[in-house]
């Protein structure tokens, strides 16, 4: 969440966000990392109000490829993964 609040604070103000190679560099290595954290979040959010395993599956699945696509931010995003698999075996069959 910090790095998108980032991102938008230097795209509106800072010109050379745009054009300076170093960033777009940046941004084209995280941002695939962003949007998977993004869905897994948006997809915990859902699972919060509708407890299906499939929904809690997926989830736990997003984080781990965003673990995959941006290992270096592995210690923000894997408990969010452990925690959902976790919840994902606790919750029973029928539901």
């Amino acid at each position: 969440m910090l790095a998108t609040v980032f991102y938008i604070w230097q795209f509106f103000l800072n010109p050379a966000f745009v054009t300076d190679p170093a960033y777009q560099d940046a941004l084209r290595i995280v941002f695939p990392h962003l949007v998977a954290t993004w869905l897994a979040t948006l997809m915990t959010l859902v699972c919060l109000f509708k407890e299906t395993k499939g929904l809690v599956l997926l989830a736990a699945g997003l984080y781990g490829v965003a673990v995959a696509l941006f290992p270096s931010y592995m210690m923000y995003v894997i408990i969010q993964a452990a925690l959902l698999f976790t919840a994902y075996l606790k919750i029973e069959p029928n539901k």
